[in-house]
């Protein structure tokens, strides 16, 4: 065979079978099959190409028994993908928004977590002077300048305040915790589920990578209505307002 012939026989080849270099790959791939189960008995729905309504998802339940609740009532790939679609489109929006309003009441925690840490810093610079002071008790009733009841006296008023302070400083502390440290937890969060939605993919196009990143589990009714469970939905819930 001739490189001119050997190159001929690739090329019908290629047309036969579809061009698979990157870039020019155009066989159908079918990136919902596998997620896709019966709303009522819970079985994966089977991909077949339908005269009337083309390439769908059918339930597998047996059409002869009467106990199905489902009756293989199918659906079609086109509107199926739609729905995905617009759903995962939805979810997106909504992690979005939720993650500005988080951010924004991170922004206020800050703020009040700075308030709280220049309070914290005044309380512990009081509770030094008050060591200092206490320190220099010592030493007078060391050199013999006060009585030793007036030394357990004025010691033991320094002690109750260095426990005031100390009291005021740990509630400081536990309030910053409290006012901050979750909220910047939250936003940590879904800003991690946003950077996935950023390397996942053009989400219209509903490739592979976007259906496996995003997509547990789509379940169909017979009146076409669909249930689709995100990976991320339960981090929504928590913040939906």
């Amino acid at each position: 065979m001739t490189p001119e012939e050997f190159e001929q026989a690739q090329k019908v080849i290629m047309l036969q079978h579809g061009n698979h270099q990157a870039g020019n790959y155009t066989k159908h791939q079918y990136p919902l099959k596998g997620k896709v189960y019966c709303g009522y008995c819970q079985k994966l729905m089977k991909y077949r190409v339908l005269k009337k309504l083309g390439p769908s998802f059918n339930c597998r339940f047996s059409a002869a028994a009467v106990d199905s609740p489902c009756k293989r009532i199918p659906i079609s790939e086109k509107l199926l993908e739609e729905i995905v679609r617009n759903a995962l489109t939805a979810q997106i929006k909504q992690a979005e928004h939720i993650l500005e309003v988080l951010h924004e009441r991170e922004r206020k925690a800050l703020i009040r977590f700075s308030a709280l840490e220049r309070q914290e810093e005044k309380l512990s610079a009081e509770k030094a002077e008050i060591v200092k002071q206490r320190v220099a008790l010592y030493e007078q009733y060391a050199d013999g300048n006060i009585s030793k009841e007036e030394f357990i006296r004025q010691r033991d008023a320094y002690r109750a305040q260095e426990d005031e302070r100390m009291e005021q400083i740990q509630r400081l502390r536990t309030e910053k915790n409290q006012i901050f440290q979750p909220v910047k937890k939250d936003a940590d969060n879904l800003q991690a589920v946003m950077d996935t939605v950023g390397k996942a993919g053009d989400v219209m196009h509903l490739s592979q990578n976007v259906v496996e990143t995003f997509i547990d589990r789509i379940e169909v009714f017979n009146d076409e209505r669909v249930k689709i469970r995100f990976p991320f939905e339960d981090v929504l819930a928590g913040y939906a307002e």
